[in-house]
């Protein structure tokens, strides 16, 4: 079982993860005969007061594992590296293969939420609108990256922005400016380079999905039209961004030093 132990004062829990299946069961995960790993994300959308889960993992199987000879675990190393080089591959070549600037949300596998993903390019003076519905989701992301799928240091540069971050439109959904040059909106996400990635989250889903209405707005302007485009989105200026940058920062190192 996994057991996490939230911020203290919290209550803890337990998953368990074995062959078979849950027969009434909370918390548990069937593996599959193929399973390699177990994936963990630890959502946390508010930086500054939300603390990482603590967690500790215990085998109950009172049988101990065989352990693998050396040149099986050689083996066995090489193989899922190349499976995830192989994938990996995969993966960027879908995304340099589509038109960029652009974003098309897809449903996740066993239905954990929707993900959008796709390359942009833009000159100094342009700048992508993109507006996003949360359709239900309680978790909604939107981030650049590099065309290697690296982040760009979320602790010093508006490079990824939740729903607890952004500020909503009266609708409720959210409008960001994806730009290289800072356009003096609340709302931005720094794209640190005229080429790269990004992309969109939406997580803990209280509905259906619905891909469909989940962009509702992607445009590429010239930089100087954005605040004619947009004269209703939250407008900062410099000292204003000074002070954003300054609470991320706060925030960051807060949930790491937890």
């Amino acid at each position: 079982p996994v057991t996490a132990h939230p911020t203290p004062g919290l209550r803890s829990f337990t998953i368990t993860a074995d062959a078979e299946p849950a027969n009434g069961r909370r918390n548990h995960i069937q593996l599959p005969s193929a399973a390699a790993m177990l994936f963990i994300r630890d959502t946390i959308p508010d930086w500054g007061r939300q603390v990482v889960n603590v967690l500790s993992i215990r085998r109950v199987d009172a049988t101990p594992p065989t352990p693998l000879a050396r040149d099986a675990m050689i083996r066995h190393a090489v193989s899922l590296l190349d499976k995830a080089v192989s994938a990996s591959l995969g993966f960027y070549e879908g995304l340099w293969g589509r038109p960029p600037n652009q974003l098309h949300p897809y449903v996740r596998d066993l239905g954990w939420g929707m993900l959008a993903s796709n390359s942009f390019s833009l000159a100094d003076d342009e700048a992508l609108v993109v507006t996003l519905d949360p359709v239900s989701a309680r978790y909604l992301s939107l981030q650049s990256m590099d065309l290697w799928m690296r982040s760009i240091p979320y602790d010093v540069h508006m490079s990824s922005l939740n729903e607890g971050q952004a500020q909503p439109n009266a609708d409720g959904s959210f409008t960001y400016v994806i730009s290289k040059r800072d356009p003096g909106v609340y709302n931005w996400i720094d794209a640190g380079y005229n080429d790269g990635l990004i992309v969109a989250r939406w997580e803990l889903l209280t509905r259906p999905a619905e891909p469909k209405s989940a962009v509702r707005e992607l445009r590429k302007l010239p930089l100087a039209a954005v605040a004619a485009a947009l004269p209703e989105i939250k407008r900062v200026n410099a000292e204003e961004r000074k002070q954003q940058l300054a609470h991320r920062g706060d925030s960051y190192r807060k949930r790491l030093d937890e």
